[in-house]
Parts: structure tokens; sequence; C-alpha cells
């Protein structure tokens, strides 16, 4: 069995790392989003553009 040098296995560490944060960041935003079309939505606020 091949083992991988330290130095790929914390690039591969940082890669997924900095893979799930992002993910977070969108899951995030969706949410924010969802919230802010609920409650235009349920309270009939008028969108000023």
């Amino acid at each position: 069995m091949k083992h991988m040098p330290f130095n790929e296995v914390e690039v591969t560490v940082d890669a997924v790392m900095n893979c799930w944060m992002a993910l977070e960041r969108d899951w995030q935003s969706v949410l924010v989003g969802a919230i802010i079309v609920v409650l235009v939505g349920g309270l009939e606020l008028p969108i000023p553009w």
C-alpha cells in the first residue's frame, strides 16, 4: 500500500475544509434568502424597487 507524503495529506485536508466551508456559506445564504421570502410573503411587505 502506497502512503501519501505528509505534505500531500495536509493539502488534501485543506482542500476538503475549504470545500466544506464554502458549502456552509452557500447553505447559510439559501437559509437567509428563504427567511426573507417567507417574511415578505407572509407579512405582505412591499419590496421597494
